[in-house]
């Protein structure tokens, strides 16, 4: 498997387990979780529902220089997350869940004994109101890092 495979396998990873885990600690539904790479862009219909949570996952750092032969993935995503309501809910526990790297690290399928998870700099960010269409939403703004590395002998 070639490294841009490999990258875009592991980016595809991070996406799917970050989904299970807001599913999982909040009471949001999997059909309110949207994956949304223009998150700033929302579509009218989208505002509308009662709730709606958008993520972005970012892959903001490139890989180590070869050492013998192989390459130490130093990855970087950065992770955005925007909840809108009508009913007041919160991120608060997946916040709380979040900041206990061991519990992530359980849920990635990394093979590499050399692999390691680190969640970074978890904040929530905003926490407020705005009107739309003469109704009053809820936002919360959450954002933190997921630090990975893993050893790499293949292709460039």
């Amino acid at each position: 498997m070639s490294l841009a495979n490999r990258l875009k396998e592991i980016h595809e990873e991070v996406k799917t387990v970050l989904c299970e885990i807001i599913y999982e600690k909040t009471e949001i539904t999997k059909e309110e979780i949207n994956n949304d790479d223009y998150l700033n862009e929302y579509d009218n219909e989208e505002l509308d529902k009662p709730t709606t949570l958008f993520y972005k996952v970012d892959l903001i750092s490139p890989f180590s220089p070869e050492i013998n032969g192989s390459y130490i993935y130093d990855l970087k995503f950065d992770i955005n997350l925007h909840l809108q309501t009508k009913e007041h809910k919160t991120i608060a526990e997946l916040l709380l869940f979040l900041s206990n790297d061991r519990e992530i690290v359980k849920r990635f399928k990394g093979t590499n004994n050399k692999l390691k998870i680190n969640i970074k700099d978890v904040a929530l960010l905003q926490s407020s109101n705005f009107t739309h269409n003469n109704e009053t939403f809820h936002k919360e703004v959450m954002t933190f890092n997921i630090m990975y590395e893993e050893e790499y002998n293949g292709d460039i």
